[in-house]
Parts: C-alpha cells; structure tokens; sequence
C-alpha cells in the first residue's frame, strides 16, 4: 500500500490505532505531569496530514481534540509533530489551523519536516528529554531502530509505542537491499542469528520467534517492560502488524495493557487477547479453561506466600495477558472455594469486592 492509498480511508484497523494512542496519551499525561513542574511531550516523528481524504482525523487532530478538552492536558502537553513528507508536513499544517480545537491549545503545535534516522536517535541519545510519550508509525518500518526507541524512553517519564509492521518484515527478512533497516530493526547479530533461525519455521513459530526476538532487544535497553497489540488483516486469517508499546515502570505497563485490553475484539474466559480482528472467533470451551489455568497457576505460584492483591498482581502479570480485575475476580472464587484466606475476610469486607491491599495468604 502506497502512502497516498492508506490516506484514501481511515479503516477501522487505524481508528483503533489512534484510539489506543489517545487514551494512554490522556492517562499518561495525568500520571506524569504530577511528578514534574516542567511540560509534557507528545512526539510523533510519522506524523502524516492530520485527516484521510474522506475526511477523518487521523493521529495528530484527535491527540489535538484530546488536549484541547482536557485542561491538564491543555496546561501541560506540548505536542511535536514531524515528517520527511513536506506534503504531509504542509497539509498537516492547514489542518491543525482549520481545526476549531486548535484555538484552544495552551501550546501551539510544533510541525517540521525532516527524516527520521540515526541522528535522531544519537540526538535523543545526547539530550535529556522532558516527560515524552512518543508515537512511531512509519508506513513500513524504515525509520525505527532500537537505538531510537531506546533514546526516547531512556530518561524519567518516557514511553514509546511503535507500529511493528510484522508483515512487512516477514516478506524482507532475507532481502540483501533492505538489510541495513532490518539490523537497525533488531540489531545487527540478532537480526543475522533471526535469519538462520526462522529458516523452515512454519508460520505460527516464524511470527512467535520474529516478536520475541524484537522483545529480547527491547528489553536489552532501558526499557523493564514491552506489552504488545496484534492487528489481523481485513479476513482475520493471519497477522497485519503489531503496536508495540516500552516503558521502564509497571504503572505505564499496567495503563497501557488496561488500554489495549479494552481495545480488544474478543477475550477468553473474561481474559482480554490483546488482539484486533474484523472476524472475532466464536466463544469455545477453551475460554473458560484459560480462567480456570489462571486459577490453579496462582495458587501454585505462590504456594506458602502472604502477600497483598496488588502485590501479586504486580509480580505475576508481566508478560502475561491478565489485568487486574481478572486477579481480584479469581481470587475471590479462589476464597469463595477455600483454596486461600483473606484478610479481611469477604464477610468484613463489601460483598463481592477483593481490594488491592486486602493480604492473601495461599496455602503450601
């Protein structure tokens, strides 16, 4: 797809885009703007014209409506917005100065034209950056290296979410002419050890491999934590792309899983997948047998341990798909059965609540 086809009609895989990037943008900002007087950046280096040509906002314009209906946000939020397009850089600027919100933002946005590439990254590498949520969306994945999303998420109050074309970089993985881009992608001896790895892999095990070995790198840097989004295509056969999200601390791991958790087209068990679809499966018995795994992992897991609701929560979810509320709904099945204790116990407690710092004690 060309870049003047995917700006033809805003499909409804790139409304969720948007939408998963507005929400955590309105979140962020109201967690890091308490822990620091100085403003709060959003930086979008891909950023487009701002609308599709049948008239949808894309990226830019709802992070625009966003901040300007928000008045911490609006105090606070500084936006960036940059492209090696000119055209893009010149439409988007008619279209933040047509758009009604733009009146009312306390920081005018910053539009500029340039390439992203390694100078940015050693720029950002060498500057200390205020609070920034970062939006990396190329067309294809030149553009993002590791080295840039580690420069942009290496100071105090920094995340970064990046468009992963997992498509794209199936088709090119072995192609000699694209090869600088794919070692930036992966780095140089883990993009060459990938190559010699995916060989005879069937599909499944080829993607599995191709994320976890994008994930290992990621967390190679500063970044603690990576939660992804898959996004199949228009038949829902097999996987489009991937939003990827690093940050260095588990309450912007824990707002974005809430965020992408509710973005998804279906769940297992009450358990979000983490997944967009156009053609959700229908429910099986295998949905209810994730919760029930989730149950007896927990109890074997921690086996002989006491400790909080969100402390378990916090030393159990990495890495896997559960949110909390699915922690405090097992557990109170887990005590409804008599598999842990509580304290308090649910008769002093509201009836049907299990709070975070309720102690939960499970059994050798």
């Amino acid at each position: 797809m060309t870049p003047a086809d995917f700006f033809a009609q805003q499909s409804p895989a790139s409304a969720l885009k948007s939408e998963i990037v507005v929400k955590y943008l309105v979140a962020w900002v109201r967690v890091v703007s308490l822990g620091t007087g100085r403003h709060v950046v959003y930086f979008d280096p891909f950023c487009g014209p701002g609308r599709y040509r049948d008239g949808s906002l894309s990226t830019p314009l709802l992070v625009i409506e966003a901040v300007s209906r928000d008045t911490n946000l609006n105090a606070k939020l500084l936006t960036v917005f940059r492209d090696a397009d000119e055209s893009y850089c010149k439409a988007l600027r008619e279209n933040i100065a047509a758009f009604p919100e733009t009146r009312n933002l306390h920081h005018p946005p910053v539009v500029f034209c340039e390439e992203v590439n390694e100078t940015l990254a050693k720029h950002f590498a060498e500057t200390p950056l205020s609070p920034t949520f970062a939006f990396l969306d190329p067309m294809g994945f030149k553009g993002v290296t590791l080295d840039l999303v580690d420069s942009l998420i290496r100071n105090w109050g920094c995340d970064c979410l990046f468009f992963f074309n997992y498509n794209e970089v199936n088709r090119w993985l072995k192609a000699p002419g694209v090869a600088p881009h794919i070692d930036a992608l992966f780095r140089s001896a883990r993009a060459e050890a990938l190559r010699s790895a995916v060989l005879g892999l069937r599909s499944g095990a080829r993607e599995k491999l191709v994320l976890d070995t994008l994930k290992e790198g990621i967390l190679d840097g500063p970044a603690e934590y990576v939660q992804t989004f898959r996004f199949m295509n228009q038949t829902g056969s097999r996987t489009s792309h991937y939003l990827v999200f690093a940050t260095k601390v588990f309450k912007g791991y824990e707002i974005m899983r809430d965020v992408m958790a509710r973005a998804s087209s279906y769940s297992q068990g009450g358990v979000p997948t983490y997944v967009y679809t156009p053609k959700p499966p229908e429910a099986s018995l295998f949905d209810s047998l994730v919760f029930e795994d989730f149950k007896d992992d927990l109890v074997g897991h921690f086996a002989g341990k006491t400790l909080t609701v969100r402390n378990a929560f916090e030393k159990h979810s990495v890495g896997k798909r559960f949110v909390l509320p699915n922690y405090k709904r097992a557990l109170l099945d887990l005590e409804r059965a008599g598999r842990i204790e509580a304290n308090p116990p649910a008769d002093n407690r509201p009836k049907n609540t299990m709070g975070d710092d309720v102690a939960v004690r499970f059994p050798r």
